[in-house]
């Protein structure tokens, strides 16, 4: 530019000499003709007068803030942006006062419509006969290259107050992996200083050692166009802590170099709690130990690792688990599971998992074992652990489990085949009383196919009426009359004939089929009540059976007042039968349940005595009115000393809490002689008479 400008004032000065030489003009006409005439933006200030001359392309920079030829020192200073006023006076005087060569001053003009604009001004001075007479310049608008140059620098503040202000971490390095940007966040972060790391040392503070080969290998990738947009990998801190880290990576281009530039978000955290819900997902909350979700992930991976492999998979269930929860409550019932879980997690070793599905239930995966023995010896192993008492709040318990096994690939290829033959094979082992296991056969498989298709039936079976009552009659043992008959429900097929209560029953308790068995039981015993009573034999009680499930129904009470108020039989002469277990499921309820069905005016009954938990412990708080004593007594109360004590004490007990015995499954007169002599109140079983139609149990009925 100053070379320009030396052009334009030696082109001026010949101008002036071809003036002088053609046209022999004074000095000062003949400077001011070429001055006025020049094409270029130029000024000239003349000491003496101290006055700006202009010419016209100068004064159309300027606009309307020059409206002729020239000006006064004081129309410049009026002009200048108040913010550049003093530096641009201060630079023009500096200028005059140090004989100085060479003027140079940017700074702001006011121009047309109290706008500003952006000059360069420059200007050199001019002698005559060696008396400086004046300054000649140069105006050069650079408005449009100030507003950028501001623009650019205003976009460079930015972005670096973003670099360092922003919570990111920002890396940016050259092609040859040289670290050439560190931003504050990422100094905060690491705890390193940018001049620690730049260059190559980065490699060898920042990166853990098993990445930086990975790390190496894609800054390869990438000088061949191969760029992994995102990335999560870790940093090592200052400090050795190691951070995750997720990148969102690019190539920006600077000139003709290029630098991969990466940005990272601190995961740390989130991959913390990321962890955590993993676990969660994956582990019961209670024992620690893998759940189902867990088990089935590894399942699956051991099964396509290794397609060749044998194994077993093993569910076990704890039995009369509901039993502690009730009695002690379910905070000593999650100790309990907290102490089978902490016997199997340490006798289960990897490869081998073992997890809790739920509940008191859990499954076992063993791995190698190649021979049904290796199974067994493992099972037993497991069994063996609660051979000893475990004591709960002062209470001794003894745990026995129930242990169903499916073998791989014997009995399936897959963990739901597996699953749920171990599952049937475990409810085979439950049949049995104490720590049993049961192996998956056909023969299960072929009586789970029959149940199935039985409870297919049993869903028919009220649609069709195949059910029918039947009536066993309860002899009062000093007069020999009935004085009351238990209904019994029988389900006659017509292809397979009578099906077993003791088959169909639980099947309809766990279908939910139950209730609706109920109801029409319930209806059909009192409805035929009614019809007995017609016929003048309205001393006889009734006595109906209620399963475990039905008898904790929310609306059980409900449905048998509506049903005795539609027959219009007294509620004295109904015996509601409840089995000891059924009461024993959820004893405050059980509590809550007799008390109303007392109120009615019913009789209650606990059918079963002797064979289920607790029962002197809570017989006393039962609201019953009768005892039926298990036939397991009676069946041997003549030949075993230990039977007739029983026997004997247990109809002492009921009478001193004025409850009426009545004895099961009396078959011999012994048995009769017997619980005559020892006062048992009422008597039933095949002695009397088996269970037997509406029609049949009537001709009792006249004999007595």
């Amino acid at each position: 530019m100053y070379s320009k400008f030396k052009n334009i004032i030696f082109n001026i000065k010949e101008k002036i000499k071809i003036y002088e030489n053609n046209f022999k003009l004074n000095n000062k006409i003949k400077g001011r003709l070429v001055f006025d005439h020049s094409n270029d933006s130029l000024w000239e200030y003349n000491i003496k007068q101290e006055k700006y001359f202009f010419t016209s392309k100068t004064r159309k920079i300027l606009e309307n803030s020059v409206h002729g030829k020239e000006s006064d020192i004081n129309w410049w200073k009026k002009l200048l942006h108040p913010d550049d006023s003093t530096k641009a006076i201060g630079k023009w005087e500096n200028f005059l006062n140090n004989n100085r060569k060479i003027y140079r001053n940017i700074y702001r003009i006011r121009c047309k419509n109290e706008g500003y604009k952006w000059i360069l001004s420059r200007g050199q001075r001019m002698y005559n006969k060696g008396k400086l007479i004046g300054i000649s310049g140069s105006y050069i608008d650079i408005t449009e290259k100030k507003e950028l140059q501001n623009k650019l620098k205003k976009e460079r503040t930015l972005n670096k107050k973003i670099l360092n202000n922003a919570s990111i971490i920002i890396l940016m390095w050259d092609l040859n992996m040289n670290l050439v940007e560190f931003n504050k966040y990422a100094e905060k972060i690491t705890g390193y200083k940018k001049k620690e790391i730049l260059g190559d040392k980065w490699l060898y503070e920042l990166i853990p050692k098993e990445e930086r080969e990975p790390i190496t290998n894609m800054f390869e990738e990438i000088k061949k166009g191969n760029i992994r947009l995102k990335v999560e990998e870790q940093l090592l801190c200052k400090n050795g802590k190691r951070i995750d880290v997720l990148w969102n990576n690019s190539l920006i281009y600077d000139k003709e170099k290029t630098f991969f530039l990466s940005m990272g978000i601190d995961i740390t955290q989130q991959k913390k709690v990321e962890k955590q819900l993993y676990y969660m997902a994956h582990h019961d909350a209670l024992t620690g130990l893998p759940n189902w979700n867990l088990f089935n992930i590894e399942f699956n991976k051991a099964l396509n690792k290794k397609k060749s492999e044998k194994g077993a998979l093993l569910y076990l269930d704890l039995d009369n688990f509901k039993n502690i929860n009730d009695t002690l409550g379910h905070n000593a019932g999650d100790v309990l599971l907290k102490h089978i879980s902490s016997k199997l997690s340490n006798y289960i070793k990897r490869p081998n998992i073992v997890a809790r599905i739920g509940g008191d239930e859990f499954v076992i995966m063993l791995k190698d074992v190649f021979k049904t023995k290796d199974i067994k010896d493992k099972v037993n192993g497991i069994l063996d652990l609660f051979n000893e008492s475990f004591v709960i709040e002062g209470y001794e318990f003894f745990i026995s489990l129930s242990v169903g096994i499916a073998k791989y690939p014997e009995h399936g290829q897959d963990i739901t085949t597996l699953y749920k033959y171990a599952d049937t094979a475990m409810f085979k082992a439950k049949e049995s009383k104490g720590s049993k296991y049961n192996f998956f056969t056909l023969s299960i498989e072929k009586e789970m196919i029959e149940n199935v298709e039985l409870e297919r039936e049993l869903r028919k079976a009220i649609i069709n009426k195949e059910f029918e009552l039947y009536y066993q009659p309860q002899i009062d043992l000093k007069t020999g009359n009935i004085i009351c008959v238990e209904a019994l429900i029988r389900w006659k097929h017509p292809k397979k004939g009578f099906i077993s209560p003791a088959k169909f029953i639980p099947f309809a308790e766990e279908s939910g089929i139950i209730s609706s068995i109920t109801e029409w039981v319930l209806e059909n015993a009192i409805r035929q009540k009614r019809e007995w009573e017609k016929k003048g034999y309205r001393s006889v009680k009734l006595g109906i059976n209620l399963s475990n499930k039905c008898f904790h129904m929310n609306n059980l009470v409900k449905k048998i007042d509506e049903t005795i108020k539609k027959e219009e039989v007294l509620y004295e002469e109904i015996e509601l039968e409840i089995t000891e277990t059924a009461a024993m499921d959820n004893i405050e309820n059980s509590i809550r349940v007799l008390n109303k069905i007392k109120k009615l005016g019913m009789k209650i009954a606990l059918d079963d005595f002797g064979i289920g938990y607790s029962s002197l412990n809570y017989l006393k708080k039962l609201p019953i009115d009768i005892l039926k004593m298990d036939r397991a007594f009676i069946k041997n109360v003549t030949n075993e000393k230990e039977d007739k004590v029983i026997t004997n004490s247990i109809i002492q007990l009921a009478h001193g809490l004025d409850i009426t015995v009545v004895a099961e499954g009396i078959e011999t007169k012994e048995q009769l002689e017997f619980l005559k002599n020892n006062k048992c109140d009422i008597g039933q079983g095949y002695l009397f008479s088996r269970p037997v139609s509406a029609n049949e149990v009537e001709k009792y009925f006249k004999c007595s």
